[in-house]
């Protein structure tokens, strides 16, 4: 009997041990994959930050964001950006102000280095810069105007974080919107 009983609370400690060691292994699992989701997340916003800044700069010189991928990387490698200073000067004739605006271009940038002072940027990331950390798709490009305002939607279509997925409590990352003029990350 006592036999017995040193067999039944050593088969009870035996299969606590191991039912602490699965949940152990299943905790440092889950941590794991936190771990790789949140990462994947932030790979993806830096990514959609340099893209924002790149698109940004395309708009200060041609008035308008760029609506294809090739485009944007065609600006990125071989656009160039005017440095430009702007004077007024206000006069006084018969009793009238005038306004005079004079626009001097005091230098041209290239496109890159221009982008490179705001972010950290490479040459071989260029054109890799449309595709999303991870899982590879490329990002989806809206671009738009309606009555003067511009638009632009850059977002992640195949997140990694299942919250982010279809169905999920998160929007998928992205910047900028298809009904308001904003360049704003839903992860601000």
């Amino acid at each position: 009997m006592k036999t017995l009983k040193v067999l039944f609370f050593a088969g009870l400690l035996i299969s606590g041990l191991f039912s602490g060691g699965l949940a152990a292994i299943r905790l440092d699992s889950h941590n794991d994959e936190y771990k790789k989701i949140k990462t994947a997340d932030q790979n993806v916003i830096n990514r959609l930050k340099k893209i924002r800044i790149a698109q940004k700069k395309y708009f200060e010189v041609n008035n308008s964001y760029a609506s294809t991928w090739d485009s944007l990387l065609l600006f990125i490698n071989n656009g160039e950006i005017p440095i430009l200073q702007r004077t007024e000067k206000v006069s006084t004739f018969n009793g009238k102000d005038k306004v005079t605006i004079t626009i001097d271009t005091l230098n041209v940038v290239s496109a890159f280095d221009a982008i490179n002072e705001e972010i950290s940027l490479i040459q071989t990331e260029i054109q890799h810069l449309p595709i999303a950390p991870f899982s590879g798709d490329t990002f989806s490009l809206y671009t738009g105007e309606r009555k003067g305002e511009f638009f632009i939607e850059v977002k992640d279509i195949n997140p990694i974080n299942p919250k982010r997925q279809k169905g999920g409590s998160l929007k998928p990352l992205r910047f900028g919107s298809r009904a308001a003029a904003t360049v704003k990350g839903n992860w601000e």
